[in-house]
């Protein structure tokens, strides 16, 4: 199964965004998307998602998103925007809880939606924070906090009409390593029991540690799509990015740090 755009282009008012972009996403993977500020990443995540008024078509497993009902987009796929901001003083385990009002297989008691709800927070390291009020959190904590919901809302990776869709807008911006690590692997299990994730990125090296395909944007055109080692390479980021990088290059002075080191840790 597939979410798959042809000639996808978006307008925001005389401005064109997109600009007859072709996209593939299969499930079982997790395709990022990458590019610089303003390349059109977010416009195309909401796009995909059915978030977003779009010229030309979207596929998600075979139907064409203007086909779909609300109800129906809601049980295929769960949103991560990049900021969501909530101005009442709801309780973390009432902002998660809201997953189970729009996903499509809630649990049938109080005491099973309680569980899932704990699992769900557990999952993206927030156990305990049930009680706590959203506006306390840190930016790092609301941004699990909404993963939460989202993975409550979508939370078997394959339903009755095929694979579920994580569609994450720059997950792991706000997050300390190690939290990036933990919900990079989340989303790669979640692809691995044969769920699709479709990711915004900025940080190339996770994207290729952890990307199965890639898409580079530039200016609102796709410049390059295919596998990480494919796609993320020196005239291809500095065509995009507009600076001289170097794949796989050591600084010559000072130290770095690779993620890859730290994956066996995040996952223990």
């Amino acid at each position: 199964m597939l979410i798959e755009a042809r000639n996808l282009t978006v307008r925001y008012g005389a401005r064109t965004v997109l600009k007859g972009i072709d996209f593939l996403a299969r499930a079982g993977e997790i395709t990022m998307i990458v590019g610089p500020n303003g390349s059109g990443k977010t416009t195309l995540l909401k796009a995909l998602s059915g978030d977003l008024p779009y010229s030309g078509e979207v596929y998600l497993n075979g139907e064409e998103l203007r086909r779909l009902s609300q109800a129906k987009m809601a049980e295929r796929r769960g949103v991560l925007a990049q900021e969501t901001i909530l101005s009442f003083p709801f309780t973390v385990a009432e902002v998660v809880r809201i997953g189970l009002i729009a996903g499509p297989n809630a649990p049938g008691t109080a005491l099973a939606a309680d569980r899932r709800i704990a699992n769900a927070l557990a999952a993206v390291d927030l156990s305990g924070f049930s009680g706590r009020f959203y506006q306390e959190l840190s930016g790092g904590e609301r941004q699990r906090v909404q993963l939460a919901r989202v993975l409550c809302q979508i939370w078997e990776p394959v339903g009755e009409d095929g694979p579920c869709w994580l569609f994450l807008d720059e997950p792991v911006a706000s997050l300390d390593i190690r939290h990036q690590l933990s919900i990079m692997e989340l989303a790669r299990r979640y692809a691995d029991r044969g769920g699709g994730v479709i990711a915004v990125m900025h940080d190339l090296n996770l994207t290729a540690m952890y990307g199965d395909r890639v898409a580079m944007l530039s200016e609102g055109v796709a410049v390059a799509a295919g596998a990480p080692d494919e796609v993320i390479g020196n005239d291809n980021l500095a065509r995009v990015f507009g600076c001289e990088l170097k794949v796989n290059a050591a600084p010559k002075r000072g130290v770095y740090v690779l993620p890859q080191s730290a994956a066996r840790t995040a996952q223990a």
